[in-house]
């Protein structure tokens, strides 16, 4: 007849190694001791959000000091850092978004109570860009307004990669893409960055746009029969727009408006845009933005 083993000592004693080595690890497997809290620890709640204010699920935050999470599907996140802690560093990433890293500072509780909110926008390509020429309605507002809501959205004047081909690309196609961007000018997400381009073309149908609060409005008028002509011109008397270097011209479908980007004093100098209007046969300069400098 067999006897029966009985293993119930080495189990516990196996089960009691573990427990050590676990617990060596800081990895505690049993649910009563997850529960257990530090008096300085302190949870990080919030959420991930694109450009147009959607959820973004599965981004990857990494924080300083040390706590990586991943959002939800509903983009919220939550963690626990177990340290007290004076200030807060995150980086956000996922794939066809552009990465960032934001410091919210010693007072990030009193300035973002309750839930942080961390915008993570898409990454924007030239052939995007050159999509919206073959669509209309509904889609095409979409696809404006996903771009205003992009990373180049964000600061569609300014110079960064690829800034220069969408701007051109945008310039190009004017007269199809202005009367959607003036329905969006009301737009809580994108409004910002629709009126900025409709100042920033500056046609005569979007004069209440474009009025005496036009930031790119060029302080005093200047005409010539070319805009390389009239860049000349503004540069008279004043050395931080002299020595003028034309970088690209992009005229729109109908060539009565012109797109000029221009580089003053070289390397150590600045880039601005330029938007020209041609009337009868004079090129009129009706906007300036200086996108960068060095």
């Amino acid at each position: 007849m067999m006897q029966s083993c009985n293993h119930s000592r080495p189990i516990k004693a196996h089960t009691a190694k573990l427990f050590v080595c676990f617990a060596a690890m800081g990895f505690y497997p049993w649910s009563d001791l997850q529960a257990t809290e530090t008096k300085d620890a302190q949870v990080i709640n919030g959420v991930v959000i694109d450009g147009l204010g959607r959820p973004v699920d599965q981004a990857e935050l990494s924080f300083d000091p040390l706590l990586y999470l991943r959002s939800h599907s509903d983009g919220t996140f939550s963690g626990e850092i177990k340290d007290k802690i004076n200030t807060l560093c995150v980086s956000v990433r996922k794939d066809g978004y552009v990465p960032y890293r934001v410091d919210f500072g010693p007072r990030w509780q009193e300035c973002h109570p309750g839930n942080l909110q961390l915008v993570l926008r898409k990454a924007t390509t030239l052939a995007q860009v050159e999509q919206l020429a073959r669509l209309n309605g509904d889609e095409l507002k979409a696809g404006v307004r996903g771009l205003l809501g992009s990373s180049w959205g964000e600061a569609p004047l300014l110079d960064n990669k690829d800034s220069a081909k969408i701007m051109d690309a945008l310039f190009q196609m004017e007269h199809h893409i202005r009367p959607t961007l003036k329905t969006l000018v009301p737009d809580e997400r994108v409004g910002k960055s629709a009126t900025c381009l409709l100042q920033f073309i500056a046609d005569d149908d979007d004069a209440d746009l474009c009025g005496k609060d036009n930031p790119f409005k060029p302080l005093r008028p200047i005409a010539a029969k070319t805009p390389e002509a009239a860049i000349t011109e503004l540069g008279r008397g004043n050395s931080y727009l002299s020595d003028a270097r034309i970088l690209g011209k992009q005229l729109n479908q109908d060539g009565t408006k012109a797109l000029v980007h221009c580089n003053f004093g070289g390397a150590c100098g600045e880039w601005y845009i330029f938007c020209f209007h041609k009337k009868k046969t004079q090129w009129i300069l009706k906007s300036m933005r200086c996108t960068a400098k060095g």
